[in-house]
């Protein structure tokens, strides 16, 4: 397996930090209904290339509505040189604070 588990509990502790990067793969109007903080939307739909925005960081968190597409999404990028981490879940399973845009 070339992607771990995470659960929601434990995404608090890469919020915020520079070698992390959150993505959102949900549609935008679901994104800006609220997310969590500092993740980027890349809607998995529609089939934007995710390796490409996630280089350069030493830990990916990718969640989605429910947990399903954000392990599809873990799959798509074997071979990035990252530790990369499906939400258990997904935003449903998040209870911090979500940010609005």
């Amino acid at each position: 397996m070339y992607f771990e588990m995470m659960k929601m509990k434990d995404v608090n502790r890469f919020i915020g930090r520079e070698d992390t990067i959150i993505v959102d793969l949900r549609n935008e109007d679901e994104y800006c209904s609220g997310h969590i903080p500092g993740a980027l939307n890349i809607p998995y739909e529609q089939g934007e290339n995710i390796a490409i925005y996630v280089q350069g960081y030493r830990y990916v968190l990718l969640y989605c509505h429910k947990g399903s597409v954000s392990l599809l999404a873990a799959r798509d990028l074997h071979g990035v040189n990252a530790a990369v981490f499906s939400l258990c879940g997904g935003i449903r399973a998040y209870t911090g604070i979500l940010e609005r845009s």
